[in-house]
């Protein structure tokens, strides 16, 4: 029903295209549609686009390894800087895992 919708609040100016409903949080969006009020639309307006540009600044940020643990920078040349996944090319040896079964493997 959101989905459909959507147009509506880029009609009111509440979002800058459809696809920005997807950043609205539902008590948010829930409160602006009970009040219907321009401080409640703004206020989601507001938070609409702050949440968007976290995503888009953590979207260019690798995943850490482990959560909440920061490895330190790896020295050029030595180790890979990134995941398996990074787009790219390397070179070396490679142990494929299959299953986390594997890991103790090496």
């Amino acid at each position: 029903m959101l989905v459909t919708r959507r147009h509506r609040l880029v009609r009111r100016g509440v979002l800058a295209e459809l696809m920005d409903v997807f950043f609205a949080r539902l008590t948010a969006l829930d409160a602006a549609i009970r009040a219907n009020d321009d401080e409640r639309w703004s206020a989601l307006r507001v938070a609409i686009v702050a949440e968007k540009a976290s995503h888009a600044c953590h979207r260019e940020q690798a995943p850490a390894w482990m959560l909440g643990i920061e490895a330190a920078p790896a020295a050029a040349g030595e180790t890979l800087a990134r995941l398996p996944g990074s787009p790219g090319t390397a070179e070396g040896t490679v142990f494929s895992a299959a299953s986390s079964d594997d890991f103790p493997r090496s």
